[in-house]
């Protein structure tokens, strides 16, 4: 499962005020989790930093190295994500709405805090998400790509709780070179 954890304007603003939002009654509450889905027209979506993100810890934690360089710092100047990943259904449309509310008992702020039953959007297993990244230098190999998403998926996973959530498998991998996007050339668009 992926548990989605979007900040909101009111969570700025609780933290901004150092409130921490304890006098809402439980639908405001579940109001509040509905918002933490990044979703806009289209659909549901993972921000591109979050993307970006996921190549470079899955390349920091497997050590992956390119000509005795670290990987994660390579792919920090060479991979640039093209728009948010979208998360699409077995047909390959967009998904509009998350699956459920994961709930848990859990302290706020951890350790130190109170009791209390936090709750997140989430996806069931079997999600899938289509991004893709434009590689501006032919010299990374598309597998050292591969490699560090691959690592991310197993190691660190996407969204809240993880490790514990969020894991993926990477089931799909499309190199396509000197393809043209938004009227300029990009080389090494992938989709995943």
């Amino acid at each position: 499962d992926f548990l989605l954890n979007r900040m909101t304007d009111e969570d700025l603003g609780d933290f901004k005020g150092g409130t921490s939002g304890g006098k809402m009654t439980d639908d405001q509450r579940l109001t509040r989790a509905e918002g933490k889905v990044y979703a806009d027209e289209t659909g549901l979506y993972l921000p591109p930093w979050t993307v970006k993100k996921l190549f470079l810890n899955g390349a920091f934690e497997g050590k992956l190295k390119l000509s005795k360089k670290p990987l994660h710092r390579i792919i920090a100047a060479m991979v640039f994500v093209q728009g948010p990943g979208r998360f699409i259904n077995d047909r390959g449309k967009p998904v509009i709405e998350r699956d459920y509310i994961h709930q848990i008992t859990g302290r706020t702020p951890p350790r130190r805090g109170a009791m209390t039953i936090v709750r997140r959007p989430a996806m069931k297993t079997g999600w899938r998400v289509q991004a893709q990244v434009a590689v501006l230098d032919d010299t990374l190999p598309p597998q050292a790509l591969r490699d560090s998403i691959t690592n991310a998926g197993l190691y660190v996973g996407v969204g809240s709780w993880r490790p514990e959530f969020g894991r993926f498998v990477l089931r799909e991998w499309d190199v396509q070179k000197d393809v043209e996007a938004k009227g300029k050339a990009k080389k090494g668009l992938r989709d995943w």
